[in-house]
């Protein structure tokens, strides 16, 4: 069922139609819950996961843990790397995401950095081509949309080079995730 989403997906305006019948509209929740387990990330966990050592859980059960313990003691430390590939996977590909924030919602408040920084870049060349209509001087009007173009791109960049270096190590174990071990 899982492999059947990533196939065929249920497309743009049904998606909208079920956001607007949940009463998500405006809401952060629109954003969130429509991209919370896409199905390749889901089958990347589940190859993980079937690959650690039965014989793990069999001895922390043989001590007297119940799955819980078995789950927060033995898994999670063993999928530490796995967990910030996914983490990072997810951030960076929802990151720059600008047409759900734009669909579902209305209010300017509520908009993402992405929507933001285009209204900026947006605003600013228009006033640049007013003036540049204005004046009739074409060799400055350029510079002043790519500097404000430019600024956006470090702007949205801040927060990726913040939490790359944290993730970068597990990142490295996790692609090795189903290599060939030697």
């Amino acid at each position: 069922m899982i492999l059947f989403t990533m196939w065929f997906s249920g497309g743009l305006i049904p998606t909208y139609l079920v956001v607007r019948e949940l009463n998500l509209l405006n809401s952060h929740w629109a954003l969130i819950l429509t991209s919370l387990a896409p199905a390749y990330y889901i089958i990347v966990l589940r190859s993980f996961f079937v690959n650690i050592p039965i014989s793990l859980i069999e001895s922390a059960k043989l001590d007297g843990a119940n799955d819980f313990i078995c789950m927060t003691k033995i898994v999670l430390p063993v999928s530490k790397p796995v967990l910030a590939t996914i983490a990072l996977w997810f951030i960076v590909g929802h990151w720059n995401s600008f047409l759900p924030a734009l669909m579902y919602l209305n209010d300017r408040s509520k908009y993402t950095l992405q929507v933001v920084l285009h209204n900026i870049v947006l605003e600013a060349s228009g006033k640049v081509y007013e003036v540049d209509a204005a004046v009739h001087a074409g060799d400055g009007s350029m510079v002043v949309s790519q500097q404000i173009q430019n600024a956006v791109i470090f702007v949205s960049l801040i927060p990726m080079l913040i939490i790359y270096p944290f993730l970068q190590q597990y990142f490295v174990k996790g692609v090795m995730i189903g290599s060939v071990k030697g």
